[in-house]
């Protein structure tokens, strides 16, 4: 139901709230008294909005960071393009359940949730585990929901939420699901305790100095508390928060499946959140835990040939962000890469280290256009498929890339884009390329008026001059067998997180070939 609206639901938030959930987030920013080196959980956090307001008051260089988590891998891919476009850094968002989250106990300052805790379908369960990864004292914020008081604000709320709500939703979303999500929307309100029950509640499961206060004409309810914590129920080891991350090597070739299970065994996931979190969690398969637990798992892994290192959090946040490419010009020891903006960049050929091509569907369906206008696979040339220069690697046959056009119409991936990566180490960099948005004039005379055929081409090209990097193999592999189903990606969260795992991974073994080098082949960077 949420993956239906997700496109539209920031939109319908701010016009049916009449823009009033802006001053929501903000007033529970301000009432959290944030520090600037907590470390904060926006849990429900949908496409994020709370978590990128507090994420505001927050100091990366001091330890702060706020991390959102969301079951719907749809809404947390939105989240991370507004994260990714305000280049904000003191903000994580991750795709994770509520009642079983990925963390150590005690790991966080203060827990948020914005309109999402009515959702759980167990509430005492969801705030059990909230309070688990708080830190004994540690603050908790709940924004939701309520009816009115009085009789003539509770009927208005009703027909509101009841009549009018779901007719909006069906006529702006433009689907059935619209109408689906904001019917459940006033039912699930009427359903949830009212402010008085929840606090109840609150202090049944573990909080105290529990109070609320009402918002906009009391249609809305800011529920405060902190962890209470028994005598000797706090033992040193568990006030620890956890502050590493885990990432898996991109040479890995063990089962999803089996690392999965290492998983579940070391960090309690639910087997549904482990599957996830290994195949579209983008290489990093746990965050912000302690290192004991997480060296134990690297031992497990290891024994079925998943290698992975052990990372500081603050290590990922400080990587640089992706290069954007629209034009490489090759030389026999550097190429140089042009941005959109005109800005080059020369590469030294030795640096490059890695290759990745992956695809994402769009986030929402793309206009109609006209053949010209480069939105479908438009009309293969022969030229690039038909012969290859002397010299160099075969060209992809006609056939094949012909076989490639024919699965991209299957509705399901209408409007595909594909992109390519090319990763740097000493220092650290990533250029990426968007089929569509790159000029192709490295192709010379083999460049055609497919942007699809010209993209082929341009991988072609790569490999020739590249060489054995680390993925060619994937490249190789789909230039054989041309299927853009093995290059799908969840999003852009999956393919910002395979960057930063990346990235970090040359990073460290730059480090360790340096450390041996100098004759100290005992030596590791502090991972």
């Amino acid at each position: 139901m949420f993956s239906g609206i997700s496109r539209r639901y920031d939109f319908l938030n701010h016009l049916l709230s009449l823009n009033r959930d802006r001053s929501w987030r903000r007033r529970t920013a301000r009432k959290l008294e944030i520090e600037e080196n907590d470390r904060i959980l926006d849990a429900c956090t949908g496409t994020g909005d709370l978590a990128l307001e507090i994420s505001q008051y927050v100091d990366d260089s001091s330890g702060g960071h706020v991390i959102g988590t969301d079951f719907c891998p749809e809404m947390v891919s939105i989240g991370e393009r507004k994260r990714l476009e305000r280049e904000e850094k003191r903000c994580s968002l991750i795709v994770a359940d509520t009642l079983n989250l990925p963390y150590a106990d005690a790991t966080f300052d203060a827990v948020t949730v914005a309109f999402g805790i009515r959702n759980l379908c167990d509430l005492e369960a969801g705030l059990l585990e909230l309070r688990r990864v708080l830190k004994p004292g540690g603050r908790i914020a709940l924004l939701e929901f309520t009816p009115p008081r009085g009789a003539i604000l509770r009927s208005l709320f009703a027909l509101y939420f009841r009549r009018i709500l779901p007719l909006l939703g069906r006529i702006i979303s433009r689907s059935s699901q619209g109408a689906e999500a904001y019917s459940y929307l006033p039912a699930s309100v009427a359903k949830f305790p009212e402010p008085a029950l929840l606090e109840d509640l609150l202090r049944e499961t573990g909080f105290d100095s529990v109070r609320h206060h009402l918002m906009t004409a009391g249609i809305v309810a800011l529920h405060l508390g902190h962890r209470a914590e028994p005598p000797g129920d706090s033992p040193e080891e568990e006030q620890a928060a956890g502050d590493c991350s885990l990432i898996l090597s991109p040479s890995s070739s063990a089962p999803p499946e089996k690392i999965a299970e290492a998983l579940e065994e070391h960090l309690g996931m639910h087997h549904s959140d482990a599957v996830a979190r290994t195949r579209h969690g983008g290489g990093l398969l746990a965050i912000m835990e302690p290192r004991s637990r997480l060296e134990k798992l690297v031992a497990t892994l290891a024994s079925i040939g998943a290698p992975s290192s052990i990372a500081k959090i603050g290590e990922l946040e400080n990587l640089p962000r992706p290069l954007r490419t629209s034009e490489l010009e090759f030389s026999n020891r550097e190429l140089t890469a042009t941005s959109p903006g005109g800005k080059k960049t020369p590469v030294e050929k030795p640096r490059i280290a890695g290759i990745r091509i992956y695809a994402l569907l769009p986030e929402a369906a793309p206009a109609d256009k006209t053949e010209d206008g480069n939105t479908g696979p438009g009309t293969l040339q022969a030229s690039l498929l038909s012969q290859s220069a002397p010299g160099s690697r075969p060209a992809a046959p006609q056939g094949r890339l012909a076989e490639l056009v024919d699965k991209l119409q299957d509705p399901e991936l209408h409007g595909l884009s594909f992109h390519l990566a090319l990763y740097c180490d000493s220092p650290p960099l990533a250029l990426k390329i968007h089929k569509d948005e790159f000029v192709y004039s490295c192709l010379k005379e083999n460049k055609s008026d497919n942007s699809l055929e010209n993209y082929v081409g341009l991988l072609i090209k790569l490999l020739d001059w590249l060489g054995d990097i680390e993925g060619a193999g994937q490249v190789e592999a789909f230039l054989e067998e041309p299927d853009p189903r093995s290059l799908l990606l969840s999003g852009e969260n999956e393919a910002g997180s395979f960057d930063r795992s990346f990235l970090w991974s040359l990073g460290v073994k730059t480090g360790r070939e340096s450390s041996a080098g100098a004759g100290d082949s005992e030596t590791e960077i502090d991972s």
